[in-house]
């Protein structure tokens, strides 16, 4: 079973639990998790590997975003996780007041059984 360091839900921090740094308890939560970190990263952050991440400050966070160009955009990066079979539903929204997009997602996972539900709010944080 794949592991992963648990990072926070709400400010992203490593969690210790008795002096120990906690893990993803399963599968699903593994996958929400890296489904997260996929969306949240944006192009060039990563300095051992700019190509990763998404083109926030290029096409996503402009004033003149293209909504269905965003949308794509997110939807192509979950579908470009390897372990992702089948997006069975996915859906954004954009509150332009505080510029968060929110990405709800429902997606088939190899090797789960129930598939893996999320919703994460990105920008505007």
């Amino acid at each position: 079973m794949k592991k992963n360091l648990y990072l926070d839900e709400i400010n992203h921090d490593l969690t210790l639990t008795d002096f120990q740094l906690r893990l993803t308890d399963n599968l699903t939560e593994y996958m929400a998790q890296k489904i997260e970190n996929v969306l949240s990263t944006f192009a060039e952050e990563w300095f051992l590997d700019f190509t990763i991440g998404l083109p926030y400050f290029d096409r996503i966070l402009i004033k003149t975003a293209d909504q269905n160009d965003v949308h794509n955009i997110f939807l192509m990066a979950i579908t470009d996780i390897p372990e992702v079979e089948e997006v069975i539903e996915f859906e954004t929204d954009f509150i332009s007041s505080t510029r968060t997009f929110t990405v709800d997602f429902k997606v088939k996972v190899r090797d789960v059984d129930a598939p893996v539900v999320g919703s994460i709010p990105l920008g505007g944080r």
